[in-house]
């Protein structure tokens, strides 16, 4: 008889052989995003969407878009750390 499997690990291996595990990452990258970058910026960013490795993120004001462009590549090291696998290959900021 075979050894029970946990299932988490079930439904790892699901998810990855589906192509769903990804994005399932790129959905999360929105609950990490004020961790990544702090309560000042947060409170002056809201992340719109992450998909195909591209975040867009709305930036309330143009000093703020303009400082946080010097960041960028920062911020793509330190999330795709946290994320544990590259996931986002470029931030784009928007807004006024």
């Amino acid at each position: 008889m075979a050894k029970p499997e946990e299932l988490g690990a079930i439904l790892r291996r699901q998810l990855k052989s589906l192509g769903i595990q990804k994005k399932l990452k790129e959905v999360s990258v929105a609950e990490v995003w004020p961790e990544i970058v702090g309560e000042a910026v947060a409170a002056h960013t809201d992340v719109i969407r992450c998909a195909d490795g591209k975040l867009l993120v709305k930036v309330d004001n143009p000093v703020w878009r303009h400082e946080l462009m010097y960041q960028k590549s920062s911020f793509l090291r330190l999330l795709n750390g946290r994320m544990g696998e590259h996931i986002v290959d470029d931030i784009h900021f928007t807004g006024p």
